[in-house]
């Protein structure tokens, strides 16, 4: 009672399955490569925002505080030549990632005039820089977040302004011959 099977009965040979798992494979493993990429590019972009965050909300603090001495003291910043007291950092974990926070300098800034822009430098000069008479120096800093053990980093650099009251007393001027600036 068995007879033969018809031709649309058969099923496929096995060489169309083998082509079409070559075909499957094709597909599906650029496919997992790309999201497996697409997936690290997105932990490394929002590993970068907190990174961001983080350092603007270190600069800030600093300039809060910076602000607040200035205006506080009878003498604003003290010191010889006269800084201001930062802040000190410190590693914060966010999400399970620890990012440490580091101070890299701060010093002094001197407007310097380099192939026609206006620029934060060294005094004295270097690279053919000349020193931008009338405008005042400023106090600056830099910031860098590094995490992953350091092989991933965002840094930024500010500089804050002497506070009035500093202008006025004579020992209380930053460094007339030598100031390394960090930006």
């Amino acid at each position: 009672m068995h007879g033969r099977r018809s031709s649309d009965e058969r099923g496929f040979t096995l060489i169309e399955v083998v082509m079409a798992g070559v075909l499957m494979l094709a597909v599906l493993v650029p496919a997992s490569l790309l999201l497996a990429g697409s997936t690290k590019a997105l932990n490394l972009n929002q590993a970068k925002v907190v990174a961001s965050n983080l350092l603007s909300g270190v600069l800030e603090e600093d300039r809060v505080a910076v602000d607040a001495q200035g205006a506080a003291a009878v003498l604003g910043w003290s010191g010889s030549p006269i800084a201001p007291s930062l802040p000190a950092l410190s590693s914060v974990k966010v999400g399970g990632v620890t990012y440490t926070l580091q101070r890299q300098g701060s010093g002094w800034c001197f407007p310097q005039l380099f192939e026609g822009v206006t620029v934060w430098g060294d005094s004295p000069t270097t690279d053919g820089a000349t020193l931008v008479s009338g405008e005042p120096p400023a106090y600056g800093e830099y910031v860098t977040v590094s995490w992953l053990g350091g092989s991933h980093s965002l840094a930024a650099g500010q500089v804050f302004a002497t506070p009035a009251i500093n202008s006025a007393v004579s020992h209380a001027n930053p460094p007339a011959t030598s100031s390394t600036c960090p930006l």
